[in-house]
């Protein structure tokens, strides 16, 4: 089978209609170019060049050649080209894939700031829960996970990039706010409003009450939600009780919506999962760089 090599040897030659001087061009020896010429030549049982004593002219199958690898090789520069721009950040995608609190509250000012740096880089933004963040590195699915919570999969590097903490929320004027401290009884008492199985936010607070001796199974779960801003609605206009991220309730608790019950602090780590598996690209490189600056 011909080379990108051999074509441009012979291309060479054939815009020249010389050996040596096709050589001098392609700093190779006239023999080794002659040779090139030849291997298509007898390969293909064709005649490239026609000799005219000590001259050369391009056969009719020759002339025909002579477009087809130009096009070829004008195409293999510009897919050489390409590969250049992606390893250079001027072109290419990033996939990034964040549970709700981590992809609303903390990655968009990240995400600005490396658009603004790379613009021609495509940043697209997944956002699920932390299960479905861990099982989308895995596959493959995306380049960078951003989760909180317990990663199952030991293969997956982990980074911290962000602490947090979970806050237990109750309603503007709920009975517990009066209480200077609250008990477990007490918040047993009432009804709780969660995120969904899966979630990191969820996974925290149950492994955070076992961690104190308390039994998750003792609270009323009346309701879970897929969002941490329909959990904060529901919970704004009920009697119930959530745990929820700080940075996700700040905006609510600043306007006096709703109130932080005195129970149970919970710090919490906000973690950057990649596959070691998979090829690391100048554009993920770049921005775990932002996130470390």
């Amino acid at each position: 089978m011909i080379t990108f090599e051999q074509m441009r040897i012979f291309l060479a030659v054939a815009e020249r209609e010389h050996l040596t001087e096709a050589a001098k061009a392609l700093l190779l020896t006239p023999s080794a170019v002659s040779s090139a010429i030849h291997m298509i030549e007898e390969h293909y049982q064709v005649r490239l060049f026609n000799r005219i004593g000590r001259r050369i002219q391009l056969s009719d199958a020759g002339s025909v050649f002579v477009e087809d690898c130009r096009h070829t090789l004008a195409q293999v520069k510009l897919a050489e080209t390409t590969l250049r721009e992606f390893s250079g950040l001027k072109r290419g995608a990033l996939g990034l894939y964040a549970s709700q609190t981590i992809a609303n509250y903390f990655l968009p000012p990240v995400i600005a700031k490396f658009r603004n740096l790379y613009p021609a880089i495509t940043v697209k933004m997944s956002i699920g829960n932390t299960e479905q963040v861990e099982n989308a590195v895995l596959s493959g699915v995306t380049d960078i996970g951003f989760a909180e919570g317990t990663i199952k999969n030991e293969s997956l590097h982990r980074q911290k990039v962000a602490d947090d903490e979970l806050f237990i929320i109750a309603a503007k004027n709920h009975p517990l706010t009066t209480k200077p401290s609250v008990k477990f009884q007490d918040i047993s008492a009432f009804p709780w409003i969660l995120r969904e199985n899966g979630s990191g936010t969820r996974a925290i607070f149950e492994q955070a009450l076992a961690n104190h001796g308390y039994d998750f199974t003792d609270l009323e779960v009346m309701q879970t939600f897929p969002s941490n801003e329909a959990v904060l609605s529901a919970v704004a206009a009920s009697n119930a009780l959530t745990a929820i991220s700080k940075r996700a309730v700040s905006a609510l608790l600043a306007a006096g919506l709703v109130e932080r019950l005195n129970f149970l602090s919970v710090k919490r780590d906000f973690l950057l999962l990649l596959n070691p598996q998979r090829f690391k690209t100048k554009a993920v490189g770049a921005f775990i760089g932002l996130l470390e600056s």
